[in-house]
């Protein structure tokens, strides 16, 4: 809701979530998040006509419900790179462990392996 469309990147040792320096970085999805702000903004406007019948609420509760669909193509997006970033000299110069995952959600939360080194890449029922 602040309009903050930064995605962290981390990467952790074997230790994972007890790794004392992982390595972090952004990805800044505003060029696809912007248009929900904009979104937001024109419900706002157009809510103003209905004197308090349509809260300010009840658009932060849609355009939250609409963020799940952003959130879904970025995570589609980081799926359907992963075959070429794999490729990448960058990549293959990496010393990394066996297990190395490559996992897409939320910050020390739920999230979703997408590549690992012991089985490749690594798709949903979806594709």
């Amino acid at each position: 809701m602040d309009r903050n469309y930064k995605y962290v990147i981390e990467a952790y040792d074997k230790s994972w979530f007890f790794d004392p320096q992982p390595c972090q970085g952004f990805y800044d999805a505003g060029w696809a998040f912007s248009f929900l702000g904009e979104l937001e903004d024109e419900l706002n406007q157009l809510r103003k006509p209905y004197m308090n019948k349509i809260i300010e609420p009840d658009v932060e509760r849609f355009v939250l419900q609409a963020a799940e669909q952003f959130y879904a193509y970025i995570v589609k997006l980081a799926k359907d790179a992963i075959p070429q970033a794999i490729q990448l000299p960058e990549f293959q110069a990496l010393n990394y462990e066996d297990d190395l995952e490559v996992r897409i959600g939320e910050y020390k939360g739920i999230s979703e392996a997408v590549y690992s080194a012991a089985y490749g890449i690594l798709h949903d029922s979806t594709g």
